[in-house]
């Protein structure tokens, strides 16, 4: 089971902060592009840190997902003001479909400030891995759909 629930886990990382050249496409990013790669990154970091926790120490375990749950929530809903029209100077990994389909952009960034706002709901009650696996996996979801279809290849 555990085994399990760390392939999900990588599976969602993966998904959220990529695999392959995020170090490179970060270096020289400057402004909102900068800013919002940053905040990738710590939705990321976010993930990882629930992807790890030990359930063994419920208290420790509950407080580090309301934090990390809160931030991506964050992070999330100022996603859409972080792509201001035609902001793929530089570095970007921004494909042009975010602003000619905006409002499929939106919805997904809404989906994901709404997801981790339910998984910060539950912080208090969890009490496994197991509780917290179906919209982990939701989340890493919603954040493969943007990826998809907003997020230039290869990066």
């Amino acid at each position: 089971m555990r085994k399990m629930w760390l392939g999900v886990s990588l599976a969602a990382i993966a998904a959220v902060i990529g695999i392959g050249g995020t170090v490179l496409a970060h270096s020289g990013a400057t402004g909102i592009v900068k800013q919002r790669m940053d905040s990738m990154k710590a939705i990321g970091a976010s993930m990882k840190a629930i992807s790890k926790l030990d359930w063994n120490d419920e208290q420790t375990a509950r407080q580090s997902l309301q934090t990390n749950a809160s931030a991506i929530g964050m992070h999330a809903s100022h996603i859409v003001d972080m792509f201001p029209e035609g902001s793929i100077q530089g570095p970007s990994e921004a494909e042009p479909a975010i602003w000619s389909r905006a409002e499929d952009f939106a919805r997904i960034a809404d989906a994901l400030e709404q997801r981790a706002d339910e998984l910060a709901q539950m912080a208090p009650t969890a009490s496994s891995a197991s509780d917290i696996k179906p919209l982990m996996g939701l989340i890493g979801d919603t954040c493969k759909a943007c990826h998809q279809d907003f997020r230039k290849k290869n990066q």
